[in-house]
């Protein structure tokens, strides 16, 4: 069994400083975690972030921008982007996906579901090249089993459970995880969680991806931590030295406020 690291640092870096950092200061990061054998990275405007960095137009300029500087560097690196088709219609991305995004993921949430619903399902028809996951509160996940079936056809790769705010014990993340996997036997599933117990309970009880950000940037479990412990545990092979260095000279640097 491995377990695969997708690093979001890049965006959760630019919703902590609320502006884009120039593409050539982006790209030396992804090279490193493309070289440290990470396994996918986070970055560019479908990131759901919109007005509180600039206008979507503004940010769509930039993303291109960034988008160019960094495809060059992505290596091995699985580029997975998260559409939040509230903010804007695929096509307006164009010039982003284009560059060579090989998965994406879409927010669902329980208000707002049917338009979530149909975003998704108008992503994975008009890009059947890219491999969708759902991403979704892990407690609204395990509650609403009703919402949990309306999901299940709908083409996608796996779900990416996302912890809630405030206290979640190791227990309860490993009894959702199971429970989903009971549920959707043939889709992938994948954690996003703020400590590294949580984190491991969710592999444990058979996550195949954890989310995880350079230096905890964000809230969530460090990449670096993430890696160290998988690798103690016989779980994949990473460069940890060069993930904390990362995290130390150029990340936290980066992204200080």
């Amino acid at each position: 069994m491995k377990v695969n690291i997708l690093d979001i640092t890049l965006r959760e870096g630019i919703r902590k400083i609320k502006y884009f950092p120039h593409p050539d200061s982006i790209s030396p990061i992804v090279a490193a975690l493309n070289e440290a054998a990470i396994w996918g990275v986070d970055f560019g405007y479908p990131l759901g972030i919109g007005s509180q960095v600039a206008t979507f137009p503004e940010s769509l300029r930039t993303d291109r921008e960034i988008a160019k500087a960094v495809s060059p560097h992505l290596g091995e690196l699985t580029w997975q982007a998260l559409f939040d088709l509230q903010q804007g219609t695929l096509h307006q991305w164009e010039g982003v996906l284009g560059q060579g995004i090989k998965e994406g993921r879409i927010p669902l949430r329980l208000e707002n579901e049917n338009k979530d619903l149909a975003a998704l399902r108008y992503t994975i028809r008009r890009e059947p090249k890219i491999s969708c996951w759902a991403e979704v509160d892990m407690n609204v996940f395990y509650q609403d089993s009703k919402s949990a079936e309306r999901w299940r056809d709908l083409g996608l790769s796996g779900f990416i459970l996302v912890e809630p705010e405030g206290e979640n014990s190791a227990l309860q993340v490993e009894k959702v995880i199971r429970a989903s996997k009971e549920t959707f036997p043939d889709l992938k599933m994948g954690y996003k969680g703020k400590g590294l117990d949580t984190s491991w309970a969710a592999v444990t009880a058979g996550a195949d991806l954890l989310l995880s950000s350079l230096d905890g940037v964000g809230g969530l479990c460090a990449t670096e931590r993430v890696a160290k412990k998988l690798q103690q545990e016989g779980l994949g092979q990473w460069d940890i030295e060069l993930l904390e260095d990362l995290a130390e000279f150029m990340v936290r640097p980066l992204f200080e406020k």
